[in-house]
């Protein structure tokens, strides 16, 4: 599942915290940001997701695999 797909079923209303697996960048924003791909989401709207944990009411913790270039 990519982070756009995940996005686009959790609720508009939640905070979502991004990293990727590396460490290299982590977000903090809405699922609309990602969904919709605006300036710096955009680049991780299609990456696959890794781990998706809640961490309390409406807040969601997400780790992404970055892109592998080969």
């Amino acid at each position: 599942m990519t982070l756009n797909e995940l996005m686009s079923v959790t609720p508009a209303y939640s905070t979502v915290h991004v990293h990727d697996d590396k460490g290299k960048f982590a977000y903090k924003g809405h699922p609309h940001d990602f969904v919709h791909g605006y300036g710096l989401y955009a680049r991780c709207a299609d990456l696959k997701v890794e781990i998706a944990v809640p961490l309390s009411s409406y807040v969601l913790e997400v780790t992404v695999k970055e892109k592998q270039d080969d």
